[in-house]
């Protein structure tokens, strides 16, 4: 149980405060979160907040939990990154031009259809 709560972080969503509060539990560490602002009445209403939420540990934990913290941002400041993702190929159903011939296609074949059924029927 926490009982002297300080304030280690502000993550920017839910699902960076969990990813935080599971990392520190997986380490022995203590903590809870608590949304910024009216943050808790947004998650409840819209599913998501945009004031972010504050991540809290006990005093006693504070050093250990901001040391663990540093080591994960180094550790991701060494991963590369893609040399080239700008001219990486895009796949078809993502091709704007691809999706409006296709429905192009779709549509012309439909009222061609329809206008052959009324003159055989």
């Amino acid at each position: 149980m926490i009982t002297n709560p300080v304030k280690l972080v502000s993550a920017v969503n839910n699902i960076d405060a969990e990813l935080i509060i599971n990392l520190l539990h997986n380490n022995n560490i203590t903590c809870y979160k608590k949304s910024r602002g009216s943050g808790g009445y947004m998650n409840i209403y819209m599913g998501y907040s945009v004031y972010g939420e504050d991540i809290y540990v006990d005093k006693n934990d504070y050093e250990k939990a901001e040391q663990l913290l540093n080591e994960i941002s180094e550790a991701q400041e060494l991963i590369p990154e893609d040399r080239d993702n700008d001219n990486a190929p895009v796949p078809f159903f993502k091709n704007p031009r691809i999706i409006a011939r296709i429905l192009l296609i779709t549509m012309l074949g439909g009222m061609l259809l329809t206008v052959l059924l009324n003159i055989i029927y």
